[in-house]
């Protein structure tokens, strides 16, 4: 009876693959430190019509985040118009965030979370690999899209939120 219950062990071991278990994960708590007093700073953008950097001042208040999900309200003190409510939601195992595969995590010396998605998908209607970077630390965070089209190389940075409280 032992020898089976080790051969099933050994079985369940050898039939996960080496990344499984390294997979980058995130988890509600991680972004927990996202709720409180609101962020402000601004949002710079590539404007594709004119092929500048545009900037605009932003805010953001985030909830505290409930069952996998955050919801925060945007705010554009210059153009109302757009504000938003938005919401960031993580699979239940964890893997994705809003979505799209979580590829890295890593924490940095100054307790800064670093976490990255990347995916296929569409900028300016083109196809384009598109890379999400959140930094989440208590009193900044920065979200930026960087996009790379189809023959290209390099990533370029399309838009980012880069805000303190």
């Amino acid at each position: 009876m032992r020898t089976i219950i080790h051969l099933v062990f050994l079985s369940t071991l050898l039939t996960l693959s080496p990344t499984q278990a390294a997979e980058p994960r995130v988890d509600q708590a991680d972004l927990a430190l996202l709720a409180g007093a609101p962020f402000s700073g601004t949002l710079s953008y590539l404007d594709y019509s004119s092929d500048e950097i545009e900037k605009s001042p932003v805010s953001i208040q985030f909830n505290m985040p409930k069952r996998g999900r955050i919801t925060y309200r945007v705010s554009y003190p210059d153009n109302a118009y757009y504000d938003s409510k938005e919401r960031i939601v993580i699979s239940e195992s964890g893997h994705k965030l809003n979505g799209e595969p979580v590829v890295s995590r890593e924490t940095l010396a100054d307790g800064t979370l670093i976490i990255t998605t990347a995916y296929r998908g569409e900028d300016n209607n083109l196809p384009a690999d598109i890379r999400m970077t959140y930094a989440v630390h208590a009193n900044k965070l920065e979200i930026r899209k960087e996009v790379r089209f189809d023959g290209d190389r390099i990533f370029f940075e399309r838009n980012a939120y880069r805000l303190t409280r």
